[in-house]
């Protein structure tokens, strides 16, 4: 029961941080097109 408990919680936080690092992905692209488009 624990065990699984944990093994769930290790997902959950491999979600979270992909997530998180999809979002940051994102934002810094949007900045880099708004960038560009301003250097233009």
């Amino acid at each position: 029961m624990v065990n699984g408990n944990v093994n769930n919680l290790r997902s959950h936080m491999h979600s979270f941080k992909y997530n998180m690092h999809r979002q940051w992905y994102f934002s810094a692209c949007l900045v880099n097109i708004i960038a560009f488009r301003f250097n233009k």
